[in-house]
């Protein structure tokens, strides 16, 4: 499978961008990331811990609060922190911490739907972000949603110190859900969305280790194809709950277009009310988009996504943001 896989990487990208690739799939370590958690901490006391012990670190400056430890240095050197054990940061991939910063920041009361949501990284981000909002986490596996439930738990244990309860409503609730479903559930099927965040279920190409046979047993030239109808089913299901005139985000940490502009694609051909909103991300490893893959010729406004390349620093990931328009 690893000759397939690679030989299909030759033919989605030019050869320079395919060295890159190949050099950020045979990465065997990267820097250890995580985020402050606005809620309980700051930055300057995130610092302070750090500098206090020796820690040496580099601040990312794409979007506040995201830090990397040099590479010498493993999780484990947080472990015996106050601000580890605290939750006053919270370990997460670069990659991942990106896809919420591309949502409108706003201070209205909303509702937003984190469609696919364990472990809960993206979720917490939400309620950082969003001090007003209510977040709808749902997620299909019971061992991935008792472990989403555990993540938020442990920020309300001390109610005194954690604005996510208001009153007695949980500002993040979470369900035990098929996301594809969720018309009839008896609480989820009766509101609207402000915002969705739907990071799919997805082939995680851009997580392969390329050296690792392991990477490969769960992948087929029929993998791609599997998982974009999971997607679109995914986004068919809970594109009726997003209210006119608010936005998607949707991301995948996979390579092949199949899973990401083609998506992208099905639903600008498909819903019209969908318009394609330009992002940007000022990174060495971002690659031009992709415009047409085999015979398929992909929508212009698919060029407004992030499609950014596996590195030495961080896995390979794609990003999109559309806005439902009012019909």
């Amino acid at each position: 499978m690893k000759d397939i896989f690679l030989e299909k990487l030759s033919h989605i990208y030019s050869p320079s961008h395919l060295k890159k690739v190949i050099t950020g799939l045979e990465t065997s370590k990267r820097p250890v990331t995580f985020r402050v958690n606005y809620i309980l901490s700051n930055e300057s006391e995130v610092e302070e811990a750090l500098e206090k012990s020796n820690i040496k670190y580099k601040k990312i400056d794409v979007f506040s609060g995201i830090y990397q430890l040099d590479l010498d240095l493993n999780e484990s050197d947080l472990w015996s922190l106050d601000i580890y054990t605290s939750w006053k940061i919270y370990l997460q991939s670069f990659a991942s911490q990106l896809p919420v910063h591309f949502f409108e920041a706003t201070d209205e009361t909303i509702n937003i739907l984190d469609a696919t949501a364990a472990p809960g990284g993206k979720t917490l981000q939400l309620a950082e972000m969003f001090p007003n909002a209510t977040i709808y986490a749902v997620e299909k596996s019971k061992v991935r949603y008792e472990k989403l439930k555990y993540n938020i738990k442990k920020l309300w244990e001390n109610p005194s110190q954690s604005p996510l309860i208001r009153g007695e409503v949980n500002r993040i609730q979470a369900f035990h859900l098929d996301i594809t479903q969720i018309w009839k559930h008896e609480i989820l099927k009766d509101i609207k969305f402000d915002k969705i965040l739907v990071d799919v279920p997805c082939s995680s190409e851009g997580r392969f280790h390329i050296h690792d046979p392991k990477c490969f047993d769960h992948w087929d030239q029929w993998t791609n194809k599997r998982y974009y109808r999971l997607q679109k089913s995914i986004l068919d299901a809970i594109l009726p709950f997003l209210k006119s005139e608010w936005e998607l985000i949707y991301s995948t940490c996979t390579l092949s277009p199949e899973e990401n502009e083609w998506i992208l694609h099905y639903l600008l051909c498909n819903y019209p009310e969908l318009s394609s909103l330009p992002i940007d991300l000022k990174q060495d490893n971002i690659q031009p988009w992709i415009t047409q893959f085999w015979k398929y010729i992909y929508k212009k406004e698919t060029t407004n996504c992030i499609r950014c390349l596996p590195s030495e620093k961080s896995e390979g990931f794609f990003i999109a943001k559309l806005v439902k328009n009012i019909n």
